[in-house]
């Protein structure tokens, strides 16, 4: 474009974007004016811009949350504009009615009124709203210890106990509750083994040799090691493979030299081989070794200095600590330790997009990882303890991991897989997109506010599980097509033929669904979403029942989320829950479950009886008395009410002569089995587990078919 003129002041001057050819091979900031830039009109030179520049930027990703946010109201504003023309249909329609046939005195300001409620959308959006079911939570604290009491939010359960206590009393004209131990199932300690406390006799000396502490062999601890990997780098890739044995075997060369020399950051490396090597003794029930390395690791922790601990390698210590927490169930250093890991990442920039730094791309990825691990902490946390999360889903940017099986954190290329071929980090994506729909419930359904809206937002959350569900169908594609049954939302599997990470991810599957839909519990039974929540809730429980007593090493399969008495109890709850509702609400049960409320009881009690055998120990302390009288309250319960289904409304034995019997029960035994019983357990209590055959592990998603469930 050539500019007309030249000249001084012109009045109404415009302001270009393009640079004028004189400006730009002078290589000078151009102002833009037209029809002459202040240069040129200086120089009294022609301004003339004949090429035209074209600038393409990359739209940033908080660009592409805001597009999709704008999507997600634009979709709502319609419906709700929808749902405000049929309210006003219906007021007219009711109007025109009352025109006709209404003849009473009062009849014009009746009618006045009903249109002027039809013509407020306010008004009518208002009483939408409020006829809406109201998601219903309650917190209460319980005992951690006899002097110190936690918080436990609804995610625990606790107010679903409250709720089947509530029917429970009602039904059988009971006014005693529950025992108020059974709320604190999610709380359970450690094992004896692995409640020692840590006592430094020796005072910290950094010029003592490391040879102290490693004092086995090498190939001794380099199979311990790839054990780990082997087990844990699938749903806990923290650590990079190459980069962690390099470091190894240049810290045991200076062990097997007697080197004294070792400096302060190689601390850190050994607190992470010592955690390694107690979670692999814990895995391999070796609780002496497990507390013993455990021990060890804190002692190179206070080896080590600040710096070291606050960088990358010490976010991989505070990790495998958080892991090792978890597995020994020590729940207050856990989130002590869960809210120093969060911090840390994030003042690490863990939690933003890796193209806002310059690292190559092992060292994205190994970023990528540690991150996701940290929120899969932080949702653990949340979940188990009832607890607002720490991280909000807005302030993330990071991209998933690679699907590509990774052990170099300095290559500066990712090999991809070949089409078809699986690899380790599959199952943590997976594991990560099922932590996002548990992190989206908890903030959609548990949060203290904006409890409105429920059905949609468990309509909502539910199919996002289903999505998930079958992107692990995809995945496991070739392992599913030889038991499918040709219902489409049925996965029958043979637990005892599949993989801890299989497992564990239809596991982490069925208690998404009780998570989603039991606070639908708190509508009215009557209302429609009650009972189609309940079938689901009801499906996933005795999925996950079948799944923990069928599963031969079940250690893995509920470490990393709710404690297996608290979700074992809370499961067999939701059968009863079952029964007892659909009997005090005059209500068609969907799945009837009387046939097999013997064997449901066999598994739970056994699954309880085998933990409180844990706990026991010739010098079990305070503590653990809570643990066993906690358990052993759950098991009473659960004896409880199997025999009162099975006596009915006119059961002969009054409660007050079960009461009777509970006082002259040992102090470890709070609900004894009642006398119509005889002490006698259900049947096939001490038999092996009546779902060890081929069991059908579904996500809740059809309402019907019960009876699939194989149970014989």
């Amino acid at each position: 474009m050539e500019a007309i003129g030249e000249g001084g002041a012109i009045p109404g001057l415009q302001i270009s974007s393009q640079v004028c050819d004189r400006c730009r091979i002078k290589k000078i900031r151009c102002d833009g004016l037209l029809p002459s830039c202040s240069n040129c009109r200086t120089a009294g030179a022609s301004c003339v811009t004949s090429k035209q520049l074209k600038r393409r930027t990359r739209p940033r990703r908080h660009l592409e949350q805001q597009e999709r946010l704008l999507d997600e109201l634009r979709i709502q504003n319609e419906n709700l504009q929808r749902e405000i023309r049929q309210l006003r249909a219906s007021h007219s329609t009711t109007v025109d009615k009352s025109v006709w046939n209404d003849t009473a005195p009062g009849f014009q300001a009746h009618s006045y009124s009903t249109l002027q409620v039809a013509g407020s959308s306010h008004t009518a959006t208002t009483t939408s709203q409020q006829s809406q079911p109201i998601i219903k939570h309650l917190g209460r604290l319980v005992p951690l210890t006899p002097s110190v009491d936690r918080f436990a939010g609804s995610t625990t359960g606790i107010y679903f106990i409250r709720c089947a206590e509530s029917i429970y009393k009602s039904l059988f004209d009971h006014e005693e509750g529950f025992p108020d131990v059974v709320n604190r199932l999610h709380l359970l300690g450690p094992c004896p083994e692995y409640s020692q406390h840590l006592h430094f006799l020796n005072p910290i000396d950094l010029t003592r040799s490391p040879h102290f502490m490693l004092d086995k062999t090498r190939e001794f601890y380099l199979r311990a090691i790839t054990g780990f990997f082997q087990s844990w780098s699938s749903i806990w890739p923290v650590l990079m493979k190459k980069q962690f044995l390099s470091a190894f075997h240049r810290i045991f060369d200076r062990v097997e030299a007697h080197d004294p020399n070792l400096p302060p950051s190689d601390y850190v490396i050994m607190r992470q081989i010592f955690l390694v090597l107690s979670i692999t003794a814990w895995e391999n029930c070796s609780s002496t070794e497990c507390n013993t390395y455990y021990h060890k690791a804190l002692e190179c922790a206070r080896l080590t200095t600040t710096p070291e601990n606050e960088d990358l390698p010490g976010l991989q210590s505070l990790l495998l600590t958080c892991l090792y927490l978890q597995l020994t169930r020590k729940h207050d250093e856990w989130i002590q330790i869960c809210g120093q890991v969060v911090r840390l990442a994030q003042s690490l920039g863990l939690h933003r997009h890796s193209r806002r730094f310059r690292f190559c791309a092992g060292e994205m990825e190994l970023r990528k990882r540690i991150w996701w691990c940290v929120y899969a902490v932080d949702v653990a946390c949340s979940m188990v303890h009832g607890l607002p999360k720490m991280i909000q889903d807005d302030d993330v940017d990071t991209d998933l991991p690679v699907d590509t099986d990774l052990d170099d954190a300095t290559a500066t290329d990712i090999p991809l897989p070949l089409p078809g071929e699986t690899t380790s980090m599959a199952t943590f994506i997976l594991y990560v997109r099922l932590l996002k729909i548990f992190s989206s419930c908890l903030k959609s359904l548990y949060t203290t506010t904006k409890r409105r809206n429920g059905v949609a937002k468990i309509t909502a959350l539910d199919h996002e599980l289903s999505v998930w569900r079958h992107s692990v169908v995809q995945f496991q594609g070739n392992e599913m097509k030889d038991h499918d049954d040709g219902l489409s939302d049925t996965l029958h599997m043979n637990p005892a033929d599949q993989s801890s990470e299989t497992l564990f991810l239809h596991f982490l599957g069925n208690v998404a669904v009780v998570l989603i839909h039991q606070p639908a519990l708190t509508f009215d039974p009557k209302h429609p979403q009650f009972m189609k929540s309940l079938s689901r809730c009801v499906r996933a429980a005795l999925n996950i029942l079948s799944m923990l007593g069928s599963s031969r090493d079940n250690r893995r399969l509920h470490c990393l989320f709710p404690n297996k008495s608290s979700i074992v109890f809370q499961s067999t709850l939701l059968c009863f829950y079952n029964q007892w509702t659909c009997m005090a609400s005059s209500l068609t049960p969907s799945h009837n479950l009387n046939p097999f409320m013997g064997k449901i009881v066999d598994i739970a009690l056994k699954l309880l009886n085998m933990h409180k055998s844990e706990l026991v120990s010739s010098d079990t302390g305070s503590n653990m008395s809570i643990d066993v009288q906690t358990i052993s309250a759950a098991e009473d319960l659960v004896r409880l009410f199997y025999s009162r289904m099975d006596l009915g409304r006119d059961a002969s034995v009054s409660y007050e002569r079960t009461l009777s019997v509970a006082q002259h029960s040992p102090p470890t035994s709070l609900f004894p089995p009642p006398a119509d019983l005889d002490g006698h357990e259900p049947t096939n209590f001490g038999r092996s587990s009546p779902t060890a055959t081929t069991i059908p592990l579904d996500f809740g998603i059809l309402d019907d078919n019960i009876l699939d469930f194989d149970w014989a």
